[in-house]
């Protein structure tokens, strides 16, 4: 978790949608962002006040943000996000579902949330800090840029000849000057985008703004969750610049010795794997359950079986002779039992199944860590079955199931940069494993439920 918020914020910057002034031209600006922190009486672990300088390049189908530390490219084309480290010249790519995706859970939470607090103190009057703090629907959807279908969120809106001001009630939600750059309706349009992944805003709000054919000169958005935040946004030096692709030929991919923990260490060496050296991998894997079969290892070959299969190879066709082996072995037969483990005291007779295994098995016995550490992720013992995960990782770096199970488990811990990470490893090294179509199918609902964030 604690990644998230470095992650979650390279992302939510550099998610600035392109301009489309005209279909040849590309737009440069200079963004200031100054963020200040009100604390309530309650609120913990505040973080600073801030001040960005962000220089802006919004081209056809991509967009740059730069940044002292860190180059940052949005590739609109393939829904792939790249922070570049400008002192090292490595640069890491992540997926822009991480952002829908971790927005979408969030909500989720926070509404639910809502729901557990009116129950408990239903009649807590406005004024209360408690209630600030207990944001309404309309804060969740304000703070978060996204609404569920069936919302009707009612937005008060004023004009004071200066600026157009937004407010939830009894507090402001944003306003922006009057005066600014005129743009045409696709300008305005993407310049929203441009709001929603690098604030957040309400989607009605949003939508005002992109309608307003103005980039607004100064912008301010207010969100209150723990904390009371202003987001001061003041645009600069907008112009039109000759379109070129972006060019990262100064950067590498960042490797595995440069990682800064063992879980973007195992990302980074699987991103390194070459298809031929992961075919090589699975050539010599088959070769070795067949040896294991003709000496008689029947539960390790059984294991080597499944580990191909979570490495994109088809179920395997026993022949007779085979399938009675496997049937009749003894220790394939404790491990099926234990993978039908569904309730707590289950999965832990089941794991300790898995441990006691690994004596009956040689050079698979990694593959029974695996199944361990999906029961410890069911039983919420995270941080245990993360260390399994890469166990099993550091073995066979080409395991996409593997990547899929860690992936799920960083997901339900609000890591969603690294969980998309994860899921598109291994769905690079085993594109047909029935095992991801899941997750093809939820990122089609993000897709469908949230258009505006791709």
């Amino acid at each position: 978790m604690k990644h998230l918020p470095l992650l979650l914020a390279g992302l939510l910057i550099s998610s600035i949608c392109m301009f489309s002034h005209c279909a040849l031209a590309a737009i440069r600006m200079h963004v200031t962002v100054d963020t200040r922190i009100i604390p309530f009486k309650e609120s913990v672990n505040v973080p600073p006040d801030s001040l960005e300088n962000l220089d802006v390049t919004l081209s056809v189908d991509y967009l740059a943000l730069v940044s002292d530390r860190s180059t940052q490219i949005f590739d609109l084309k393939k829904r792939k996000f790249l922070i570049l480290d400008n002192k090292t010249k490595t640069y890491v790519d992540y997926s822009l579902f991480a952002i829908a995706g971790f927005r979408s859970i969030e909500f989720q939470n926070r509404q639910m949330m809502n729901v557990m607090r009116n129950k408990l103190i239903p009649d807590k009057p406005k004024q209360d800090n408690i209630s600030r703090m207990g944001q309404s629907t309309i804060d969740n959807e304000h703070n978060l840029a996204m609404t569920l279908p069936g919302s009707s969120a009612k937005i008060g809106e004023t004009d004071n000849g200066k600026d157009r001001v937004f407010s939830n009630g009894n507090h402001q939600l944003a306003s922006w000057s009057r005066t600014g750059f005129a743009v045409d309706s696709a300008d305005a349009e993407q310049f929203a985008r441009f709001i929603r992944y690098r604030l957040a805003g309400h989607p009605e709000i949003l939508k005002k703004l992109a309608a307003g054919n103005i980039i607004p000169k100064k912008l301010l958005f207010t969100f209150v969750d723990i904390k009371k935040t202003n987001c001061t946004m003041v645009i600069n030096d907008l112009r039109h610049i000759d379109p070129q692709p972006y060019d990262i030929s100064a950067y590498t991919k960042r490797k595995a010795d440069q990682s800064p923990d063992k879980i973007d260490e195992a990302l980074d060496v699987a991103e390194s794997l070459t298809p031929d050296a992961v075919e090589a991998v699975k050539a010599s894997k088959r070769n070795a359950v067949e040896k294991r079969f003709r000496d008689g290892k029947v539960f390790d070959a059984f294991l080597g079986l499944n580990e191909l299969i979570l490495m994109g190879d088809p179920i395997p066709v026993y022949s007779n002779e085979r399938l009675t082996l496997v049937r009749a072995d003894h220790s394939v037969i404790r491990f099926t039992t234990a993978m039908q483990a569904k309730t707590e005291g289950e999965l832990r007779a089941a794991i300790a199944t898995f441990v006691d295994l690994r004596s009956q098995a040689s050079t698979n016995a990694y593959m029974l860590k695996l199944y361990e550490a999906a029961d410890r992720r069911r039983l919420l013992e995270s941080d245990k079955a993360t260390m399994l995960f890469l166990e099993v990782l550091q073995a066979n770096h080409s395991l996409a199931g593997a990547y899929k199970d860690l992936g799920d488990l960083l997901y339900i811990r609000y890591d969603t940069p690294r969980a998309w990470r994860c899921w598109d490893i291994g769905r690079r090294l085993a594109p047909r494993l029935e095992y991801f179509n899941p997750l093809n199918e939820y990122e089609k609902s993000l897709v469908g439920i949230f258009p505006e964030y791709f």
